[in-house]
This record gives structure tokens, C-alpha cells and sequence, in this order.
């Protein structure tokens, strides 16, 4: 008798990837951590649902490759970008789904994604010949792209930039709501976590999360990481974007009451003010 058909075969490996994919769903957070193909794609806590991004302005090659980016970030907070073009490049004017201030604990995640998309899209047009990508404006704040030509990564090699964060995550004792590795052009990593004890996670082991971040940045266009307590809302979120030629854009939220909490986090921006309240016990 002849082999089986090319159908059959096709048909057996079919089978073999269905069996295969409800094997790697029923593995643990922390073995999920190393996956390439799932790469945990999960809401952030309590932000905005993402949802579909309209994209208007520019030509219809823009708008294709900016939906690309878009996809490839899972979806954002961004309810709509106008591509509008200037003497000195195109600008992206992003507007957020929920464009409320007073939210910063949400805001710095949509700042994150913004900028992310912006300066994965201006990569990518410089790569394909479109119109150069001055900057863009969210959140009331406008930030300039000068040189495109400022920062070069190493070649993309997932396990030196998921294997150090996935250690320090699993000693730290919280539990892991989102981590994702996302490919909008180079990676950029998202990571919340969750802790009933927020004030004694973040004064004793967000500090090591944080440097082992730092370290893998120069792989990376950069990451987010956010704290949730019990409730599963954001008492500290920290946003961090390498944008060209070498300038550093992050930003910082912490609950007012665990400010004395993370005065002596490794991040950029000033934490702890004279007169802030010392960290609660607990």
C-alpha cells in the first residue's frame, strides 16, 4: 500500500497543532513566561478596554502601515490617530479612548503605547521610503522624533530579554496579571502584576523588576510596568521609551499614600518629594 495523501498528512499535522496548543494553554504563568508563540496577550488592569483604532490623514500607504503597527501592539487605548503632515515630517495626533487626566494611573499606559506606536511607525516609514515622522501629540503633550538614525539594537533574541524578567518576577512573590513581548517594529515589553500587600511589594521587591528592566532596555524600544493591588487597581505604573537620537521619555505614577514606598526605585523621574508620607506598614 502507497503512504497516506498529501491530504491525510496535512490533515495529521492539523490535529497536531490543535493537540499541542491546548497543551501550552494549561502550562503555568511562570513556564508561560518563556512561550514565543502565545506571548500572554491579556487586558491591563483596569485601563480602558482596547478596541479598534481609526486611523485618517496621510496617504493610504500611511494609514496601511500604521494599522500594521497598530496590530502588531495587540490593539491600544487610542481611539483614533490622524496622520497630518508638515514641512519638517508627519505628525500622529492620537486621541485616547478616555482622554481623562485625572486618571494618571491610566494615562501612563496610554502615553506608553502612544509613543511605542508613533516611533515603531516612524521606523518602519523610514524603511519603506514614506514620509518621514516628525513626531506626535497625545495626552495634551507633543514630543519630537529629530533623528531616526540615533539607536540601533541588538538582533532581536527573545530569550535574553524574557528569561531575566521572567526570574525576578517569579521570586517576587506577586502574581502576574499581563506580560507581554510585543513586535510593533523592535520589542517592546508590558508587565502588571498583582499584590494584596502593594506597600511592601513596591519598597521591597519592584526595585529588582524594575533594574532587571533597565538592564535588558538596550534590546528593547521599551517597557511598562504597572503594580495592582487586591482590587486590581494601578497604584504604580512606570512607562519607559528609548526615542531617538538616545533620549530617554518616562513617566511615573504612584497612589499618593505609597509615595514613601518608592523613593528609592531606579526609575528616572523624582519619586519622593520633601514631606511625603513614609511607607505604610503592610
Amino acid at each position: 500500500m502507497g503512504g497516506p495523501s498529501l491530504t491525510e498528512i496535512m490533515q495529521n499535522r492539523r490535529k497536531l497543532h490543535f493537540l499541542i496548543c491546548q497543551r501550552l494553554v494549561t502550562l503555568s504563568a511562570a513556564a508561560a513566561l518563556l512561550l514565543s508563540a502565545a506571548e500572554l496577550v491579556s487586558g491591563a488592569a483596569t485601563a480602558p478596554e482596547k478596541q479598534a483604532t481609526t486611523i485618517t490623514g496621510g496617504t493610504k500607504a500611511q494609514r496601511m502601515l500604521l494599522r500594521e503597527v497598530v496590530h502588531a501592539m495587540g490593539g491600544t487605548q487610542i481611539r483614533g490617530v490622524r496622520i497630518e503632515s508638515a514641512g519638517d515630517g508627519a505628525y500622529l495626533d492620537m486621541q485616547p479612548a478616555h482622554l481623562d487626566r485625572s486618571r494618571a494611573n491610566v494615562s501612563i499606559r496610554v502615553a506608553w503605547e502612544a509613543h511605542v506606536t508613533a516611533f515603531s511607525f516612524a521606523k518602519r516609514s523610514r524603511a519603506h521610503g514614506l514620509q518621514s515622522v516628525a513626531g506626535l501629540t497625545v495626552l495634551g503633550r507633543l514630543t519630537s522624533f529629530r533623528n531616526m538614525r540615533g539607536r540601533v539594537l541588538p538582533p532581536f533574541d527573545r530569550g535574553r530579554i524574557v528569561r531575566p524578567v521572567s526570574r525576578a518576577l517569579e521570586g517576587s512573590g506577586a502574581r502576574l496579571i499581563e506580560f507581554n513581548l510585543f513586535r510593533p517594529e523592535d520589542p517592546a515589553l508590558a508587565v502588571v502584576v498583582a499584590t494584596p500587600t502593594p506597600a511592601r511589594f513596591i519598597e521591597k521587591q519592584l526595585g529588582t523588576i524594575i533594574t532587571t528592566l533597565n538592564t535588558v532596555a538596550r534590546r528593547i524600544d521599551g517597557f511598562y510596568v504597572a503594580v495592582t493591588d487586591g482590587a486590581r487597581s494601578v497604584v504604580l505604573a512606570y512607562g519607559r521609551v528609548d526615542l531617538p537620537p538616545g533620549v530617554l521619555s518616562t513617566n511615573l505614577y504612584v497612589r499618593p499614600d505609597l509615595i514613601g514606598c518608592a523613593e528609592s526605585l531606579p526609575v528616572e523621574n523624582e519619586v519622593a518629594p520633601d514631606g511625603a508620607p513614609p511607607c505604610p506598614s503592610g
